[in-house]
């Protein structure tokens, strides 16, 4: 899933925003995954965007990729939101399960 925010949006009200968002999901019963980053332009926007840069890779782009930025004509940046791993630990020793006998 992508978020799009407006121009005039701080990385912080992004994340305010990615947050408000999975609250909402949450509420509704749905778990949503994390947001690990925030980015100028839609990853829909930047697909390719290295292989436009040559015309011998540009030609062998998909055709949905072949028009769009380039690093000569954007600059695209992304910074970390929700960079973490979680952990769970627990005294007791994982249960064994019994597999599942092949029909």
């Amino acid at each position: 899933m992508e978020l799009s925010v407006q121009d005039d949006m701080t990385l912080d009200d992004a994340g305010a925003m990615a947050r408000s968002f999975r609250a909402a999901l949450y509420s509704q019963g749905v778990t949503p995954c994390a947001c690990p980053l925030v980015a100028t332009h839609s990853v829909n926007d930047y697909a390719g965007i290295s292989a436009r840069d040559s015309e011998y890779r540009r030609r062998r782009l998909p055709e949905e990729l072949k028009d769009g930025i380039t690093s000569a004509t954007d600059n695209v940046e992304i910074w970390p939101l929700e960079i973490q791993l979680g952990l769970r630990t627990s005294k007791e020793p994982p249960t064994r399960v019994a597999p599942l006998p092949l029909s």
